[in-house]
Parts: C-alpha cells; sequence; structure tokens
C-alpha cells in the first residue's frame, strides 16, 4: 500500500471552495495524487498519477517537497496553514481519488485531529473497504456519482450503494455532475440509489461547467433533472463549478 512509504500528494493550497454545499467557504485542500477513474470530464488530469513533488503554495511561488510525505509531515503542513488568521479550519482531502491511499489517511487523519481540524473527504464514491478503514476520522464525506453520459465509463452503482451505507455515519452528500447528454432516467436511478440509504442525502446536481464559465446544460433541461431528483430526494440543488467562472484555482 502506498500508505507504508508514505503519502503522494500533487499540491497543498487554501482556496475558495467551488463545488456543493459548502460553496463559498475557504478551504485548505490536500490534492492526492493516482485515481482508479478517467472520467471525460476530469478537470483535474495532474492529480490522476502519483508525482515526485508535491507543490505547497504558502505564496505565490510553490515550495517543492519530494513525494513521497511522512503523516507527520504532512500534519505539520496542514496545522500550521491551518493557523493563518482568516482560514477556516476545513481540510479537503481530493484528487485523484484519496482513498487510493487509505493506508497513508489512516496515519494522517488521527494526527490531524490535534489541530481541532475538520475533515472534508472528495471522493468517487467506488471504494468503500478502503472508506470503512478513515471513515471514522472524517467529517464529511462528498460522493461523486458517476454516470455514463458525462463520464463516458459505465457506473458502478453497486459500489456507490455499498458506499454510501458507510459514509452515513457520517455527515453525506452526493454531487452528479451532469451534461449536454445526460437524461432524465440517469438522474432518477442516482437519485432513486441515494433515497435507498436515506431520503434525507442532499443531492448536488452539477452542470459541466467549461473554463469560460459556461454549462453544459440549458436552463430549462436543468430544471427538468432537479424535478426527476426531486421525486426521490428532500434535497436538490443545482450548483455549478463557481471557481472556474471565478477564474481561481
Amino acid at each position: 500500500m502506498m500508505g507504508e512509504r508514505g503519502g503522494y500528494i500533487t499540491e497543498i493550497f487554501p482556496a475558495i471552495q467551488g463545488e456543493g454545499l459548502f460553496c463559498g467557504e475557504r478551504h485548505l485542500f490536500v490534492r492526492f495524487g493516482g485515481c482508479n477513474l478517467r472520467c471525460a470530464y476530469c478537470d483535474t488530469p495532474e492529480g490522476m498519477e502519483r508525482p515526485e513533488e508535491c507543490l505547497v503554495y504558502v505564496s505565490e511561488t510553490p515550495k517543492r517537497l519530494r513525494n513521497p510525505l511522512s503523516a507527520e509531515d504532512l500534519a505539520g503542513i496542514v496545522g500550521e496553514m491551518c493557523s493563518t488568521p482568516g482560514l477556516n479550519r476545513a481540510l479537503a482531502l481530493t484528487g485523484g481519488e484519496p482513498l487510493l491511499q487509505a493506508a497513508f489517511l489512516a496515519e494522517f487523519l488521527p494526527l490531524n485531529r490535534r489541530n481541532g481540524i475538520q475533515h472534508l473527504l472528495e471522493t468517487n464514491g467506488i471504494l468503500h473497504e478502503e472508506l470503512q478503514k478513515v471513515v471514522d476520522f472524517l467529517d464529511v464525506v462528498s460522493t461523486d456519482i458517476k454516470i455514463e453520459s458525462a463520464t463516458g465509463q459505465p457506473p458502478r452503482y453497486k459500489d456507490n450503494l455499498r458506499f454510501l451505507e458507510i459514509a452515513t455515519r457520517k455527515q453525506t452528500l452526493v454531487k452528479v455532475v451532469v451534461n449536454a447528454e445526460t437524461c432524465r432516467d440517469e438522474i432518477e436511478t442516482v437519485a432513486g440509489l441515494v433515497a435507498s440509504v436515506s431520503p434525507a442525502i442532499p443531492l448536488i446536481i452539477q452542470p459541466q461547467t467549461n473554463t469560460d464559465g459556461s454549462a453544459e446544460r440549458s436552463s430549462r433541461n436543468v430544471m427538468d433533472l432537479h424535478e426527476a431528483a426531486s421525486m426521490h430526494l428532500d434535497t436538490v440543488r443545482v450548483i455549478p463549478q463557481i471557481h472556474k467562472f471565478m477564474k481561481i484555482k
């Protein structure tokens, strides 16, 4: 496992959260290298592989650290960066897919708890066995359920279901990226899956967003998808990626 030799981190940076229910909040992001999927809409290709270096953005010019990082070193970096005045004490674990390094997370997260920092996991919601190893150290699990029209890959709904059953031990939300090809049936399937675990889990419908901030869905089509999901779930919201049209990281 990667965690036996340390963690492979692509970058560490403070930014405004641009997705989901926490849009607009300031988080510290730790981007893990390596991913088990190859989604057509991926906007972070740098997170797909394990990098040789980790870039730490304490200023405009990043500090370069050699990977892998030890759990102690990462906890020290995060603790220092989260002590900056005005920085929300929330850490977003993103990627890539962080749970590919579950053994490392199981070392790092308990150490980071000492800093009083909340942990938000951003994940593709497939690796349920790995989630089981770290869920007790998390505060929020944000699961990105992948649909074929957007990703170009077959869905993994059985894995998503098992994942959500474990994730609901913590605050849980689900995101689904949609584009011009997404149909109502796909959203009904996702909403029904989520509702079978709990209709109280919020669902975020995220129109695929281009780098110029434009979306891949018309407002009328998004309304139709929202209506379909709302037949199954208590809370459904349409939220684009705000960081793209704000031109921030």
